[in-house]
């Protein structure tokens, strides 16, 4: 089954779009590696933190598990 993300998110995949993020199996990796991470940290459940987050990936070769 599918996690809700969009539900728990307070970012949306259309933000997501909207700011450059690819749409398909890219946002949904995007989406879901979020949602890990507000998860593991509640508190960068903000949209702003989010799609600075998101942001970051894009430009870099951050994964999300590894410093």
């Amino acid at each position: 089954s599918r996690t809700p993300s969009g539900r728990l998110l307070k970012l949306s995949g259309r933000q997501l779009r909207l700011a450059g993020c690819p749409d398909g199996p890219v946002l949904g990796n995007v989406l879901q590696r979020l949602l890990s991470r507000t998860i593991q940290e509640p508190l960068l459940n903000q949209p702003a933190e989010l799609m600075a987050i998101a942001l970051s990936w894009r430009s870099s070769t951050d994964k999300p598990h590894k410093k």
